[in-house]
């Protein structure tokens, strides 16, 4: 269905192959369509102030599908991909309290996913931001570039540190 452009009802079979075939070894790979079709489905759906309301659903939902895939599935070669998913979801729903929550545990449980664990670093660091714990951002994103510094967000993070007003105080106290 997805090669002939039916999303809506290759979600539908998703749901069935998670479902009725839940031990089956494409149940992890059809999860992690069915959370991406409803992120995709949410993106497009904010772009309509109208939809609003649904595109934050949307969202809501594909948080939880990516979330729960990396709970059952946490050795899987997605997991972190997921988890960091999840906790882009919540950024696009402004709840950066459970952003910075679900990606604080990306950077924790998947220390050797280099790729993935330096953007939840610095995406944490965006939602610790948004929450105002400036202190906790400044650390993240210090902690990205110590350990990524070749990577494109840590030249980012290195930008807002110099940049933004509120860290460079932070760093003249510590």
């Amino acid at each position: 269905y997805e090669e002939m452009d039916n999303a809506e009802q290759a979600c539908e079979e998703y749901v069935k192959v998670t479902y009725v075939y839940s031990s089956s070894p494409l149940a992890p790979k059809a999860r992690i369509r069915m959370g991406t079709y409803y992120l995709q489905l949410g993106q497009k759906l904010k772009k309509d102030e109208l939809k609003l309301a649904e595109a934050m659903k949307t969202f809501r939902i594909a948080s939880r599908i990516f979330y729960q895939f990396t709970a059952r599935h946490p050795g899987h070669a997605q997991a972190a991909k997921a988890l960091f998913l999840s906790g882009q979801c919540a950024m696009e729903m402004k709840d950066f309290k459970a952003a910075s929550v679900t990606l604080q545990k990306v950077v924790d449980d998947f220390p050797n996913d280099k790729t993935v664990r330096a953007e939840a670093m610095y995406w944490c660091a965006e939602s610790l931001y948004e929450t105002r714990d400036y202190k906790g951002a400044y650390k993240m994103w210090t902690e990205l570039i110590w350990a990524y510094p070749e990577v494109k967000r840590a030249k980012e993070a290195r930008g807002r540190l110099i940049s933004d007003n509120r860290m460079v105080r932070i760093a003249e106290e510590m």
